[in-house]
């Protein structure tokens, strides 16, 4: 693990260079710009590498498409511009789980991944959300869009990405319905889609539904806990009330 997160160097995260000189030699080993890819300082078996919170500017290296072995990647809250390097699509298929570069100002498309977990809120993208991100692995489990002109709508095919435990799409500028069968998704645990199009009006009729598919849970919650076993609500009827609840949440 290489953790130079907020600009502190963690010593006994990685591999333990001798001096301050050593240290960036290292670094800028990896990230140099244009860069032959050696493997002088043993950055290239990395399998974290944590560079969140620093000043880093111009863009992502595509020397990290050497690190054939890492499995996080989290470069957010920096200055990094230009569009994600095609050379780390190959980590995608292999290897990488983890992308984190929300907070930058990257641009171009949204990339096609493999991934577990991917993160790219608050950057320059552009264009319409493409339809391909139903084509995401079913092994992605968490999507953090947001904050980028993307137009376009949420497309159904979402909801094909069944390993979904996190969804976030905060995008003011998305229109249309949101999907009715993210519903069926038996896993997704975190769903966050404020600012997602639509009038003032229809952001509103929105937040009443989210709060009271909330209280209708949150009574369930209170009546399966009930301490006398007697007084709980029957289990057929919490499948059945929670049914009702999502129809009612996620129709049209």
């Amino acid at each position: 693990m290489f953790n130079l997160s907020r600009g502190e160097f963690d010593e006994h995260s990685g591999p333990i260079w001798k001096t301050e000189t050593e240290r960036a030699r290292a670094l800028s080993s990896l990230l140099r710009f244009g860069g032959d890819g050696h493997d002088a300082y043993g950055l290239l078996r990395l399998k974290d590498l944590d560079l969140t919170s620093n000043a880093f500017q111009g863009e992502i290296p595509t020397n990290l498409s050497y690190c054939s072995e890492i499995q996080v990647i989290r470069l957010a809250y920096n200055n990094l511009v230009g569009k994600i390097p095609e050379e780390l699509s190959s980590l995608s298929t292999n290897k990488l789980k983890r992308f984190q570069v929300s907070v930058n100002g990257l641009t171009g498309s949204i990339p096609r991944c493999n991934l577990q977990a991917l993160n790219i809120a608050a950057n320059r993208f552009q264009g319409e959300l493409p339809a391909s991100i139903a084509n995401f692995s079913t092994a992605l489990q968490q999507l953090i869009i947001g904050e980028s002109p993307i137009s376009g709508s949420i497309p159904e095919g979402i909801t094909r990405l069944i390993g979904l435990t996190r969804l976030v799409i905060t995008i003011s500028t998305i229109t249309g319905e949101i999907p009715e069968r993210i519903g069926t998704l038996e896993r997704l645990e975190d769903l966050r889609m404020y600012e997602v199009g639509g009038e003032d009006d229809d952001n509103k009729v929105r937040e009443g539904k989210i709060k009271d598919c909330l209280d209708a849970v949150l009574k369930i919650g209170v009546s399966c806990s009930m301490e006398a076993p007697g007084e709980r609500m029957d289990m057929r009827d919490v499948v059945a009330e929670l049914c009702r609840i999502r129809t009612k949440t996620f129709r049209h």
